[in-house]
Order: structure tokens, then sequence, then C-alpha cells
């Protein structure tokens, strides 16, 4: 008895001396889970110590916070961060957040870019009491030499581009810096989804250049005669360094033309490292809507753009996607690949059958969870914290029940073989979605072979009129990256099976 009650003791001294760091593995486990692949990039920007303030944007609610903070968890830095007051409004999200180090944040009522935010309905008073609270504690946080991650934006949102930087951070940079006579580098983090609310899409996390507020900007001569001037002049310039690091444009459509513009130009079916993806796509929109010096070269890319988008409409009409028109393809062959795929298909589909049982309640709720989220960035959100809380729940359920009826090693075995089986499942099931695309391909290839000639045909000179545009309006450096990758690119080998690309699903 007493060996029990003193490995009881040690346990839970280990997971109470452990719970942050394991509570910080589990969900990055969970984002690991929902997310197919997770590219960080600039890592190196990163202090490993001393005060840091993180600036991500803000497309996708609680999931930003997530893999920022799993990911500074990663590399030895224990993150605080700023929430909105109106999550700890939720018992189990504001028990999350308390965990996590967050720090509520409370603003009145207010509309910015035509997104509602809502945080309290406390009075004026009563928000700036709290509030100063919440600076005092962030500076004490910051003089520990601990991290912050505060979201500049203030709220989340789905658009095509950055909301307005508040002016929050660069007054707790300055209380700081002003109050502890130490300097703080600000570090951009741009988050980029790649269809952010589908299960097992792509993410991309990158830490751009720091900027870093030192004790003589504060105690300068144009801080000291108008220091509100002055904040809103570094909000401005990491606004900037955070549109280094994100995609933004005026419009959801022109980020698809920059897009189909990308794959034109580079003319291929394979793809190129993400980051580099995102960087040229900016690009792009940079070309598409800047100013240009003459109304020919205004004239000229306008015309380009709707070829584009014409060609663009030509492709959702049959289906198809510009990798699907250049892949090389016997129509002889097309059959035998429709029943290889499908003969693969059958193979696999029972071997999913268990993981798909034990799981159907979840993708049920999942669909209920979509219908019933008001916003895209609640999606991934709610589908993360279900599976979350759910499927331990049903393990643990089991694997009770397991050794209730059965024993202790009909419950060991349970308990080994359920990560199995979901693990098991998740790849066979990506695997029948790629299958189901590549028939997709394969019927509307075979279908339509007159209209995909013609296509093709269209295809060529206009390819050759958007390298020509990018390869004039482009930013060198990038363009030379782009091509010293696509060199050392494997070559282009016979189609066996239509390989997505994360070009068809980027979405910022």
């Amino acid at each position: 008895m007493w060996e029990k009650l003193f490995w009881t003791a040690v346990a839970v001294a280990v997971f109470s001396s452990q719970s942050y760091y394991i509570l910080a593995r589990f969900l990055r486990l969970l984002c690991h889970t929902y997310f197919r692949k997770i590219r960080v990039y600039g890592i190196n920007n990163l202090p490993r110590e001393g005060p840091v303030i993180l600036c991500p944007n803000h497309p996708n609610m609680m999931i930003d916070v997530l893999l920022v903070v799993t990911e500074c968890v990663k590399h030895g830095r224990n993150p605080f961060a700023w929430a909105k007051g109106s999550l700890f409004a939720n018992p189990a999200v504001g028990a999350l957040l308390r965990a996590l180090g967050a720090v509520p944040v409370y603003r009145p009522k207010k509309v910015t870019d035509g997104v509602q935010d809502v945080d309290t309905d406390m009075s004026k008073e009563e928000i700036e009491a709290a509030n100063k609270r919440m600076f005092e504690h962030s500076w004490k946080v910051l003089a520990a030499g601990n991290l912050m991650i505060l979201f500049p934006e203030g709220t989340s949102y789905t658009a095509p581009k950055m909301l307005k930087l508040r002016t929050g951070v660069m007054r707790v940079a300055a209380g700081f810096v002003k109050g502890y006579d130490r300097p703080i580098p600000i570090i951009p983090v741009g988050l980029t989804y790649f269809n952010k609310d589908r299960f097992r899409s792509q993410v991309l996390l990158e830490f751009g250049t720091p900027l870093t507020l030192r004790p003589q900007d504060i105690t300068s001569e144009a801080f000291l005669k108008d220091e509100f001037a002055e904040v809103k002049r570094l909000t401005t310039m990491l606004e900037d360094k955070m549109h280094d690091v994100t995609l933004n444009a005026s419009d959801f459509s022109t980020i698809e033309v920059a897009r189909m513009m990308r794959r034109l130009y580079l003319n291929t079916a394979a793809s190129i490292d993400a980051n580099k993806e995102v960087r040229l796509t900016q690009q792009i929109i940079n070309m598409l809507e800047g100013e240009h010096p003459d109304d020919d070269t205004k004239t000229k890319i306008d015309k380009v753009r709707e070829n584009v988008l014409r060609y663009r409409e030509d492709l959702n009409r049959l289906r198809l996607k510009d990798q699907d028109i250049i892949a090389q393809i016997q129509t002889n062959s097309l059959m035998q690949m429709f029943l290889e795929r499908m003969l693969y298909l059958l193979v696999l589909l029972p071997l999913a059958t268990p993981g798909l049982a034990l799981n159907f309640p979840f993708y049920f709720l999942a669909q209920k969870l979509n219908k019933a989220a008001g916003f895209t960035e609640s999606k991934s959100m709610f589908k993360i914290f279900a599976a979350g809380v759910l499927v331990p729940i049903q393990w643990l359920f089991l694997i009770l029940v397991a050794w209730w009826l059965l024993g202790s090693s009909y419950a060991y075995g349970l308990a080994v073989s359920l990560p199995l089986l979901l693990y098991s499942h998740i790849r066979v099931l990506e695997e029948s979605r790629s299958i189901f695309e590549n028939v997709n391909f394969l019927f509307n290839i075979a279908a339509h072979s007159d209209q995909v000639a013609k296509l093709r045909q269209e295809r060529a000179p206009l390819v050759l009129e958007v390298q020509e545009l990018v390869s004039s309006h482009v930013d060198g450096q990038i363009i030379a990256s782009v091509k010293k990758e696509m060199e050392h690119s494997p070559k282009r080998r016979p189609l066996i099976k239509r390989v997505p690309s994360t070009s068809d699903t980027l979405l910022s």
C-alpha cells in the first residue's frame, strides 16, 4: 500500500512540475494531427533567451496561438500572451488560456475594416483599470526575461490582407524600455494557411527580422516631444515588417489571379518551397496592384490579368487545374490508370473501417460545428478542440470498459491499438481523397479531350506573356532563388497519379 502511495505521489509531483510542457506537447500533437504539414522558416530570428515580443498576424483564432506557442516551447521559450477578454467567458477556453500564460485584454466595442470586435460590456473606467494591470503585468513578465506573444491586429479575421495594427504592442515595448532601461526585440511572425479550415491542410510559419526598440529611441527628441506620434510611427514600421512575412492583397480575386500567374510563370506540375511560393505570389500581387510609370505598362498588365482570369474560368468550367493541363499522359492509358486507382482504393477502404467506425461520431460533430461556426476562422478551432477533448474521453472510456469486461491485458492492448487505428485511418483517408481526385482528373481529361487540347494551345502564348511580365516587374533576387530551386528540382517523370500542389489551396 505504501509503495502504491509513494509512486502515486511521485506521478502527481512529476505531472504538476511538468504540466505546462505536457500540455504544450499535447497541443503540438493536436496541431500536427490537424495539419498535414507545418513549415517553419526564420527560426534563427527567435532569441533563445532574454525579453522578446512576438507579433503574429491573426487569421485563424486560437489556432494561431497554438502554433506559435508550441513552436516557441519546442525551442525552449515558454511564452505569455494577451487574449481577448471575451474568450475567458468560456470556462474551458479560459482555463486553457490561463494554463498557457494568457492575460485577458479588454477593449470597447469597435469595428475595424468591417470586422466587428466585441470584447466586453465593461465600462470605460473598468476597462482602463483592467488594462493598466495588464500593462504592468506584461512589463514584469518581460523584465523576468520571458517571451510575450501579442497580436497587434487585435482580432481574428478572414480577409485577403492584414488588418491595421493597433498601437498596444509598441506601448508595451516603449513602457518596458522606459521603465527598465533595456532594449526589446519585436519579431514579426507570419502565418499563412493553405485552406485553413480543412483537415490535413498545410500552414507556413515564418519568423521575420526583429525591430529592436532601444533606450536611446525612448529618450530621443522626437519621442519626448510627441510620444503618441512616435508610437504610431513605430507601429507603422512593425506593420511593414509583418507585411514582409505575410500575404496581402486588396481582394481574394487578386490572390487567385496571382496564384495562377505564378503557376504559369513556373510552368511545371512540380511545387517549389512553400515560402518561395508565398514570396513570389506577393511580388506578383504587388505588380498587379502597384502604380506604374506609364499607361502602356498598366494596360499590358490589365490585359494579361484578363487573359489569366479567362483561362482560370475555363479550367473551373472543366473542373481541372493548371497542373492537369500540362500533365503528359497517353489517351490509351487512361482506362488502365483509372482501374489501377480504383483497385487501390478498394484495397485501402477495408483498412480504414475500424478507425471510421470509431471516429464517425466526430465527423458528424465536425459537420455540425462547421454549420454552427459563425466565421471561417472558427471552424478549425472547433474541430481541434472537439478532437482534443472528445477523443481522449472516448479512448479512456473504451479502455476502462475493456479492463472491466476483459481484463488488464486487453485494456493495455487496446491502449496501444487506438492511436495506431487513428493514425492508419487518417493516412488511408488522405490516400483515398487523393485517389478520388485522381479519378476525377482522369475522367475530366477523357471526357473533355478536345477542350483540353484547345486549352493547351491557348496556354502556351499565355505562359510567355506571364513570364515576360513577371521577369520584368518582380524582384530579381526572388526570381533568381526560384529559378535556382527549379534547376535542382527532380525532373518531370511520366504521370502515375495527379500530385496535389500547395498552389491548389493557398489561402492566407
